[in-house]
């Protein structure tokens, strides 16, 4: 593993990591290890995850600023029914976000609305919300009642696991 303003491993390699971030450097994930974030960071530049996977633990983990998937690379939420809170959020075709059982909140101005539709379809993937891109749910299995939506709440943005026919996204 590698840290100069960036953190990664090999294939297969999972770290947990408590480091605490603090400070203007933007943080990336390259590698295609998974790296678990357990602590709140306070750092301001975002982060970017180029590959493998970067598992979030922590509510404040990603310290509330911008967040970056590319194509190929995987963020998955591990905070049970906790939110994230970002202050934008860019996931190319090919990137993947989990949502779990928990949400994402997006401040307004940090996304776009069609691009999060987008992603939410090829997350969908026919109805198992595993879709290789795009946004999805491991807590959605296929034939139940679940499925993962977004909610533009003035001009802010959440997006959640929900029951179906749950139009404000509070479980």
């Amino acid at each position: 593993w590698t840290f100069v303003n960036s953190v990664s491993g090999p294939a297969g390699a999972t770290l947990v990591d408590a480091t605490v971030r603090s400070g203007s450097d933007r943080i990336g994930k390259r590698g295609g290890g998974t790296r678990v974030l357990t602590v709140a960071g306070t750092f301001t530049g975002g982060t970017v995850v180029e590959e493998g996977t970067l598992v979030v633990q922590h509510v404040d983990a990603l310290a509330g600023g911008p967040l970056d998937v590319r194509g190929g690379a995987a963020v998955r939420s591990d905070l049970g029914y906790g939110t994230v809170a970002l202050s934008s959020l860019a996931l190319a075709a090919a990137g993947r976000i989990d949502v779990s059982t928990g949400q994402i909140t997006v401040a307004a101005g940090g996304f776009d609305e069609a691009t999060i539709r987008s992603r939410l379809i090829a997350g969908r993937n026919g109805g198992d919300w595993a879709g290789v891109g795009g946004i999805g749910s491991s807590s959605a299995p296929v034939g139940s009642q679940l499925a993962v939506g977004y909610r533009v709440e003035g001009d802010n943005l959440r997006i959640a696991l929900a029951a179906s026919g749950d139009v404000n996204l509070d479980g």
